[in-house]
């Protein structure tokens, strides 16, 4: 099983955030989606109250590896924080984070 890396990219399930100050209610619905290269490179982008991403949106660049179906993404390799995470690919279009989050893969509507 391979990661589809062509006209689309990988949406996160929704994250419901709740936050209060000085008696305000603050409510955002949260996306995350990764943008995966041929050359070995990911990108990311998150949203707030809107999933529809644009390729232009994704900014912040990584390197991804994939090795029986498990995809480990690097942020800042050799950096001083470098940050480095994996996903495991549950099915054809499917990731899964450490945390359960599912990432959907996503065709671009543009």
């Amino acid at each position: 099983m391979g990661l589809i890396i062509e006209n689309g990219y990988y949406l996160s399930d929704v994250y419901h955030y709740v936050d209060f100050h000085a008696g305000h209610k603050f409510e955002k619905l949260n996306y995350t989606a990764f943008l995966f290269l041929e050359n070995m490179k990911v990108m990311k982008h998150g949203k707030s109250n809107n999933k529809i991403f644009n390729q232009n949106e994704f900014i912040t660049q990584g390197q991804y590896e994939v090795e029986n179906d498990v995809v480990t993404i690097t942020f800042g390799k050799g950096e001083q924080f470098e940050s480095k995470f994996k996903m495991v690919l549950i099915q054809k279009g499917q990731l899964m984070n450490d945390s359960g989050t599912i990432f959907e893969f996503t065709k671009w509507t543009e």
